[in-house]
Parts: C-alpha cells; sequence; structure tokens
C-alpha cells in the first residue's frame, strides 16, 4: 500500500469524554488518546497510514477547543470547513468526529 494520510478533527462530544461521570477530553488528551490507541491498530490493517489528529483548531466559546455537538452552531461548522479548506490539500481524506 501507498503512503496514505488521513486527518481527523474532533469536534467533542461523547466520543472524546472520559471518567465517571462523563466529562469532555481536550483536544491535545484526545488526540494523545487516540495515537496510543488507535493509530497502532490502524497501522497492523495500512502500514502506509500517517494519521495526524488535529489540535489547533479552536472553538473560541471553549476552554477544552471541542464542544459537544448540541452545542456547536454553524458558525462553528463554518470554523471546521474553513480549517479543511485552508490545510486540504496536505491530507489525502479528513474525518469530522462531530457527534449526534
Amino acid at each position: 500500500m501507498s503512503s496514505l494520510t488521513i486527518a481527523v478533527i474532533n469536534t467533542g462530544g461523547t466520543i472524546s469524554c472520559t471518567g465517571n461521570p462523563l466529562a469532555p477530553m481536550s483536544a491535545q488528551a484526545f488526540a494523545a488518546a487516540s495515537e496510543s490507541l488507535l493509530t497502532p491498530i490502524l497501522l497492523q490493517q495500512f502500514p502506509g497510514l500517517t494519521v495526524t489528529y488535529i489540535t489547533d483548531l479552536p472553538f473560541p466559546e471553549s476552554a477544552s477547543q471541542t464542544l459537544d455537538s448540541t452545542n456547536l452552531q454553524p458558525t462553528d461548522w463554518c470554523l471546521i470547513a474553513g480549517y479543511i479548506l485552508s490545510h486540504y490539500a496536505q491530507y489525502d481524506g479528513w474525518v469530522v468526529l462531530h457527534g449526534t
């Protein structure tokens, strides 16, 4: 398999919560957890894969740089789209973890 680069944007929500009761992880904590838990599994199946977990897309109303999907507004969707457009050519594919 040739090399393939994928960017993952985690907007927040249940998929990036931890603990009991559930509490949101920061974008950096989610990236670190994903790199240690998910990336090795992906690399077993796709050896040429490079996964980048985006941590520099801030949502202004969030200290953790993530928002639950119930709090995402059209302006936040525009931030996501703008980020992807400005970095589009750097990756072969994009995954946006957005919530429900």
